[in-house]
């Protein structure tokens, strides 16, 4: 069984379960939330009356949406706490200014408003880039280690709900130190980052793939059993081969695989017995796959 996408997990990054109108269901009540205290920040501006000036309360507001929801809140925010604002002070008796007046403070309040927004909501996205760049590997752009442990922890703990099997595998680059040694790390960065355009152009978004450091990848394939695991584990060995060939070098990979009827305990557990198969390909030749049942591949590390 392999789905070509899971119903329960679309996106690997997707921690939290989506509602229907697209928005994580915490960020909808973060988002409730952040419309509430506009409704009582400007309640509380409407009793206070025209001697106290509680507007930068409603930073808060703005600022909390564009942080934890995106800029788009923030900005909605910032139009929404503008309203608020004009209407209590239209209810505490302001409405004996002119026109221009109220132009001007109205259009001088929104900008700052959308200010706090926009420069709120860059911060966000700089953080949220600085996170993702540092789950990525940056020569081949695929996940790190770190992601790998992070993720492959919540796609095991969903599967354990779930019920749902599982195949983990574990690829060694064979024959990558020589080209090293032989044509330099140039080189060899190159064929890693061809191993790294390969891997993330054949799995589903919902497979986690990452370089786990040096020569060594690994993919943890969602609601994938045994005999589709090995149907696209083949095709992926086989076309690494064919990629290598072509650029004449002797490049090819020896995986070993795990699949698991029922998700494992540990992410460490899973990740060790598809280590210690991939080994036994190793010691079988290089150049193949090596799959086996979570029963099978303690077997099989041990004999081989």
């Amino acid at each position: 069984m392999r789905s070509s996408e899971p119903l329960h997990t679309s996106d690997i990054s997707t921690f939290f379960a989506r509602t229907p109108a697209g928005l994580p269901i915490w960020s909808r009540s973060l988002f409730v939330l952040s419309l509430l205290l506009v409704a009582v920040i400007s309640l509380i501006d409407y009793y206070t009356g025209v001697h106290v000036r509680i507007f930068p309360l409603y930073y808060l507001s703005i600022a909390f949406g564009a942080y934890f929801l995106s800029m788009r809140a923030g900005v909605f925010l910032a139009i929404i706490s503008s309203i608020a604002w004009v209407c209590s002070n239209l209810l505490i008796g302001l409405d004996s200014f002119g026109p221009v007046t109220w132009g001007i403070n109205i259009s001088t309040m929104t900008l700052s408003f959308l200010l706090i927004a926009f420069l709120i909501g860059r911060l966000r996205q700089g953080l949220l880039r600085e996170r993702d760049l540092s789950r990525r590997d940056q020569l081949t752009g695929l996940h790190n280690s770190r992601a790998f442990y992070e993720f492959g922890i919540f796609l095991i703990s969903g599967s354990q709900r779930r019920r749902a099997p599982l195949t983990i595998a574990f690829i060694d680059l064979d024959n990558f130190k020589a080209v090293n040694d032989r044509l330099g790390h140039h080189e060899g960065d190159q064929v890693l980052r061809e191993a790294g355009k390969l891997l993330q152009g054949h799995f589903r978004k919902s497979d986690l793939v990452a370089r786990l450091g040096g020569d060594e990848f690994s993919v943890l394939l969602q609601d994938t059993d045994g005999e589709a695991a090995s149907l696209v584990l083949e095709r992926l060995r086989a076309r690494m081969q064919e990629v290598m060939t072509a650029r004449g070098l002797p490049v090819t990979m020896s995986i070993g695989a795990v699949f698991f009827p029922q998700a494992p305990a540990t992410l460490e557990e899973a990740i060790h017995a598809a280590d210690e198969l991939m080994y036994v390909a190793k010691k079988e030749g290089k150049n193949r796959l090596f799959l086996k049942t979570h029963q099978e591949a303690g077997e099989a590390a041990s004999q081989g």
